[in-house]
């Protein structure tokens, strides 16, 4: 995106931009319509602002606009993303399986949503995790008495994979987990 600043004033000024606090946003140098960076009455000068998020999020931020004015400009900065939506249900039923044995189940999840989404599906009890690659691993993910793949995947908007579950209960009767994606 790029932002015009237009010098509405009758004398020529200088801009100073304060960048934004955070690090999903970044301004680049601006570009002047003249040496020295000074701009003068009615003309403009232009930054671009990139949007280069590390997580799937909803961010605001500003940036300060300084010039001789005794006032600064306050620019505000919002990205918003709509996040993917999965079509998996809340509860994978596995159904029944003698003890001893192995069942699996397979369950279709589709992204739904308008954006692509990059998946992680963990043990309930490791979220949140330090890093997303701390907690992927390698074909199933377990928690006795079940196990679900494909640990990583990526959906693209309309995209569907399967998931598939294992169930090899020890003992009799229910079991369950909780996974978080």
């Amino acid at each position: 995106m790029t932002i015009e600043l237009q010098n509405m004033t009758s004398t020529s000024q200088t801009f100073r931009i304060i960048p934004p606090a955070t690090s999903a946003f970044a301004i680049g140098l601006g570009k002047f319509p003249g040496e020295g960076g000074i701009v003068a009455p009615g003309m403009s000068c232009y930054y671009t602002v990139q949007f280069i998020p590390e997580h799937l999020a909803d961010y605001e931020d500003y940036i300060l606009v300084e010039t001789q004015s005794p006032y600064p400009l306050l620019v505000p900065l919002e990205a918003r993303r709509p996040p993917p939506i999965l079509t998996l249900p809340q509860v994978l039923d596995c159904g029944a399986c003698l003890v001893g044995g192995i069942k699996f189940s397979e369950f279709l999840c589709r992204n739904a949503g308008s954006s692509c989404g990059k998946f992680c599906i963990m043990p309930k009890g490791m979220w949140p995790p330090p890093h997303f690659w701390a907690v992927a691993t390698i074909g199933f993910v377990e928690q006795e008495p079940f196990g679900i793949q494909p640990a990583i995947f990526e959906l693209l908007p309309g995209q569907s994979i399967v998931i598939e579950t294992a169930f090899f209960p020890s003992f009799p009767g229910a079991a369950s987990v909780t996974y978080t994606i």
